[in-house]
C-alpha cells in the first residue's frame, strides 16, 4: 500500500464515480483544522473549522471490478467488528471478510465465491461518509500530488 505523506488522520470524500463499467473510483482528501477557534452560527460555541488546504494531496482508491457499493452518512454507520485497518499508512481503509453488507449481497445478488470469487468488504471511513465497497480484488491506491490535478469522471 502507499504511504500517507503527511500523517493526517481525517479525510473527506472529494469524488465518487464509475470511470469504466463496473469499476469504482473514490477520491478522498486529507483535512486539517485551523488553529484559531471561530464562533459557530446560532450556537454559543467556538470551534476550529475543518479545511482542505490547496497543497494537500488527494488519495485515489480504484476498484477495477466492483460488485457493489453503498455510501452512508457517517453519523449512522455501524462498523463491523471484524473491520480491521488495512495498514497504518491508510487508516481510513478497512477490510472485512464477514459483514452485514456481505450477508445482504449474498441474499440480494448471485455473486458468490464461485463467481466472481471470494468477496471482500472494503470500508472507506471519512468525516462525513462511510463508503462500502465489495469486490474480489483490493483497491489500487494512488496519491495524487498535484493540487486538484485529477480527472473528473
Amino acid at each position: 500500500m502507499t504511504e500517507s505523506p503527511s500523517g493526517h488522520r481525517s479525510f473527506l470524500v472529494r469524488e465518487i464515480c464509475e470511470p469504466e463499467e463496473n469499476s469504482l473510483r473514490v477520491v478522498i482528501v486529507e483535512t486539517t483544522t485551523l488553529p484559531d477557534p471561530e464562533p459557530m452560527p446560532d450556537l454559543p460555541l467556538l470551534a476550529r473549522p475543518v479545511v482542505i488546504l490547496d497543497e494537500t494531496p488527494s488519495l485515489e482508491l480504484l476498484w477495477p471490478d466492483c460488485v457493489a457499493y453503498a455510501v452512508e452518512n457517517e453519523s449512522y454507520a455501524a462498523l463491523s467488528a471484524s473491520a480491521g485497518p488495512v495498514s497504518p499508512s491508510l487508516p481510513m481503509l478497512r477490510r472485512c471478510t464477514a459483514s452485514a453488507y456481505l450477508d445482504y449481497l449474498a441474499r440480494a445478488t448471485f455473486a458468490s465465491e464461485a463467481y466472481p470469487g471470494p468477496l471482500t468488504h472494503w470500508i472507506v471511513i471519512t468525516l462525513r461518509h462511510v463508503v462500502n465497497v465489495v469486490s474480489v480484488d483490493a483497491p489500487r491506491p494512488r496519491w495524487l500530488t498535484e493540487p486538484r490535478a485529477y480527472p473528473i469522471c
